[in-house]
Order: structure tokens, then sequence, then C-alpha cells
């Protein structure tokens, strides 16, 4: 190979309200990508430069044009190594003899020339240091979500391997749960089974808790005190896709690690999904649940719903006046529509007390809305935490 040349490349800093796209429409940034760019931000702060292409006074984008529509549409300001207030990043300037040398360089900077390994033990001890709710949180690595390679399946607890799973719950892998108890044989929840939030509690993020605490997906219980943790799966659905693709073996590591009690998974729909799926989703969510349930494990339903037509049906399958139902609360955008959802809810439902995985700044759309007899309990979400910590440093 011959001698390569180092073009001039200098480092300056530039108001990104001045940065020009240079991409089009070729890509963009979906809504999930979106909010794990933002949570990057949030939790690790402005640690790589974008890349640019000076043409006259202008600066043109090379790499960083997803984090240039989140600043803009957040209005994002910055805080310098000497707490002064600044609309000015990093930018590492790239030499480019013009446009179409420039738009080369895009090409060479988004090119992915290496590959992931699908080997897991390689992964696994690659990434086993870094907290994986942040990897859940502000990353995006689809090649880390293919069905054979999931993250939830790469961090499940190191547990004992049991061969005589299907005897020790007494249950096959497919029960068929009670049919006509409504129009679409979702499973019905055994009331008595339904476990009540512990109060106080706290999202754990890595220190020793000596009181209850909310355990998300994903982190090793080794050391730790389970019979004080909630488990939760706040987090991107293809990290637990295996509860439904494996669900008795994730059963008999649940169950082994002896949780206080577990949430039910949260799997998302939306307004745009077709109905079809949203009822696929809520099936599986309460066969999951019922199937702990039938396992010995407490459980609190997790409660979530789309559009108002969706209101028909996502509560189906959760007693009326049971002990406690939990919902997520921290990638809350349409307040209107989430308000109108919960009040039916409390009509539907009637629970005896709410368990919220809530920012602090939106707690008031509960308390406004729920009655004095109902007794709400509260979590920060993690990656609030995350970025408290990261200000306090």
């Amino acid at each position: 190979m011959k001698k390569i040349p180092i073009l001039d490349m200098n480092i300056e800093k530039i108001d990104y309200r001045k940065l020009l796209p240079l991409q089009g429409a070729v890509r963009w940034l979906p809504e999930e990508g979106y909010e794990r760019l933002k949570n990057s931000f949030s939790s690790e702060g402005m640690c790589l430069p974008f890349f640019v292409w000076k043409k006259g006074e202008s600066y043109f984008i090379l790499d960083g044009h997803g984090r240039e529509k989140l600043f803009k549409k957040e209005d994002a300001t910055f805080e310098d190594s000497y707490g002064n207030e600044t609309h000015e990043v990093p930018c590492i300037v790239v030499e480019a003899v013009d446009e179409q040398d420039a738009r080369k360089k895009i090409l060479l900077i988004n090119s992915n020339y290496q590959q992931w390994t699908t080997n897991k033990e390689e992964i696994n001890q690659f990434i086993n240091k870094i907290d994986l709710n942040w990897i859940n949180e502000a990353t995006n690595i689809p090649q880390l979500s293919l069905p054979d390679l999931k993250l939830s399946e790469l961090f499940l607890p190191e547990q004992p391997e049991f061969e005589e799973a299907e005897s020790i719950f007494e249950l096959k892998s497919n029960p068929l749960f009670e049919r006509g108890v409504n129009a679409y044989d979702i499973p019905l929840l055994r009331k008595e089974m339904i476990c009540e939030i512990p109060s106080p509690i706290e999202t754990w993020t890595g220190e020793e808790r000596n009181n209850y605490f909310l355990f998300l997906q994903g982190h090793s219980t080794k050391g730790l005190d389970c019979t004080k943790a909630v488990l939760c799966f706040y987090s991107w659905d293809d990290h637990f896709e295996g509860l439904w693709t494996k669900l008795l073996g994730w059963t008999e590591k649940i169950k082994h690690s002896k949780y206080h009690c577990v949430i039910s998974p949260n799997y998302t729909i939306t307004g745009e999904d077709p109905v079809a799926f949203k009822l696929w989703q809520i099936y599986r969510t309460r066969y999951i649940t019922r199937y702990w349930q039938e396992a010995g494990i407490k459980v609190i339903p997790d409660v979530i719903w789309a559009d108002k037509k969706s209101l028909d049906y996502v509560f189906l399958g959760i007693p009326e006046n049971c002990t406690c139902v939990s919902l997520q609360m921290q990638n809350l955008h349409n307040i209107k529509a989430f308000e109108e959802g919960f009040l039916e809810m409390l009509k539907v439902v009637k629970p005896l007390s709410i368990f919220a995985y809530c920012p602090i700044e939106k707690r008031y759309i509960l308390e406004k809305n729920v009655k004095d007899n109902i007794k709400i309990v509260y979590a920060e979400p993690w990656i609030n935490l995350r970025r408290k910590s990261i200000e306090n440093k």
C-alpha cells in the first residue's frame, strides 16, 4: 500500500445554529432514534465533535445531521469548561475540493466496513461492564438486535440450569388459560396474585439499597438481595422479546431470583398500529403475566393504551379493584390523550393503588385526576437519575 496523504483538518468551535445539512433526505432520524440520541446527550454530554466542510463563510455538515436536528428542535444550550452558556460546539473542519467531494466524504464517514461478531461471548466480554440500561436508552446498534443476538439474552443473570423446569412449575410450555372471559380470549389475571408496590421504592442505579428498589431487566443480580427488588421491563421492546419466545426459561430464572414481585412487560402500542397488532401486544402481555402467576410469582399488571378506540380492549384481563397497577410516563408526549386513557383506566379497573415510573415534573398529571383514596407510589426513571448524576459531577 502506498503512502496515504493526510488532509488538512482543523478543530473549531462553531455555533450549531449556523451549521447547514448536506445529506438531504437520503437519511432520516426516526422517533425511536431521536429519543435514544437525546438520552445519549442527557447522560454523556457533548463528547464527540461534528465533522464539517467549510465553503466560503458557510459550514456544511458531513457527520452529525441527527445531532443538528436534535439541537435545533430542542433549542439546546451548552455549558463550556468554564461554566459559560454557549451554542458553540466542537467541529472538525475537513478539507473538500467541492460539494461533490464533500458528499463523497459523507458516504465514507457513514460506511460500515466492519461487522459485529455474532459470538455472544465476545460481545458480552466487551460490554458486560457497561450499564445495560444506558445501552438500551442511549445507543442504537441494529446488529445487536438480530433475533439470534438479543441484548436481553446476553445479559440474563447468571443462574444454574434446570433440566426439569416443566415439573418444577407443573406447567406446559404453552398452557391454555380460560376462554370466553372476554371477546378476545385475553387471559384473566388472578386477583390474589397481584402484589402491592412496596413504599418507599427507588430505581436501582448500581448502588446498594437497604430499602426496596425497582430493578430494570438486564443487569446482573449477583450480590443483590432480590427479595427487595421489583423487576420491570421499562425499556425498548426488542430487549425483552425473549420473554415471549423463551417464556419457560425466563420464568425459571425470574423465579430462582426470588424477586419481591414482577411488573408485567410493557409491549408498545401506538395509535398508528393496526388493531390486530395492538390486541396481540395486549394478549401476550396478559398471557406472560398469568403464566408467571401460575408459577407462583406475584405480579403488578402494567397498563398501557394508544388511542381512544384502544380503550375498549387494553384493560381486558385486569381484574376490577385489583391491588395495584403500574404505568410508565418517561416518554409521555400527548398529555391530553394520556389523561383520557388514565381516567378510563380508573373507571374500568378501579385499582386500589398505582405505581408510576414517572419524572417528577409529570406527577401533577396523575395527582390532579386521582381521588384521595387511591395511593400513588413513584419511582424516577433511570435515565433521569443518570442525567442528574452527570450534572452533579
